[in-house]
């Protein structure tokens, strides 16, 4: 026999009609489980209904503030040490994983000659960007740097000047609530 329908209706006696309740009145005279939970439940009711309401001691509030304080603080610490200790592990993981990897599938020589082209090829790069850098700007007008300074320093008064008319309105008429 199915029993968590009534079971429900038993724990949600608010929510069944008329027809539930019978069918759960004549199922519970035929099950022991059923009438155990629904005297059960009873006692339960009845038990939260004519408890004693126990006023807290004198400064309960402040207590409870200032250990919700350092509960907060010590899970923000625990939760830091959890993300440090899995972000750790998982780069020491992919790492040897990647190490391993190449030491399987490539001789020491080959190791060394691709490192020192990396190296190599990283210095040479390096240098032709500085190269390109040095000829761009030696070749630009002398004026431009100006020009640029000038449109920098132009945006930057319109957006500060935005922002303090921004501030000046929500300080004298509010923000919204919708």
């Amino acid at each position: 026999m199915d029993h968590q329908p009534f079971e429900d209706w038993i724990l949600n006696e608010s929510s069944i009609n008329q027809e539930q309740k019978e069918s759960l009145r004549e199922h519970l005279n035929h099950c022991t489980d059923c009438a155990q939970l629904n005297y059960s439940w009873k006692r339960v009711q009845i038990e939260l209904v004519t408890a004693r309401i126990v006023s807290p001691k004198p400064g309960f509030v402040n207590r409870f503030q200032s250990n919700l304080i350092t509960r907060k603080a010590e899970a923000y610490q625990a939760q830091s040490i959890k993300s440090l200790f899995i972000i750790g592990s998982s780069l020491l993981f992919v790492m040897g994983s990647m190490i391993a990897w190449l030491f399987l599938t490539r001789t020491i020589g080959e190791i060394i000659v691709s490192s020192v082209s990396l190296f190599t090829g990283v210095t040479e790069a390096f240098i032709n960007l500085r190269f390109i850098v040095l000829n761009f700007f030696s070749s630009i007008p002398p004026y431009l740097p100006y020009v640029f300074l000038i449109f920098i320093l132009g945006w930057g008064l319109i957006l500060t000047l935005i922002w303090g008319l921004t501030i000046w309105r929500f300080s004298n008429k509010g923000v919204e609530q919708k």
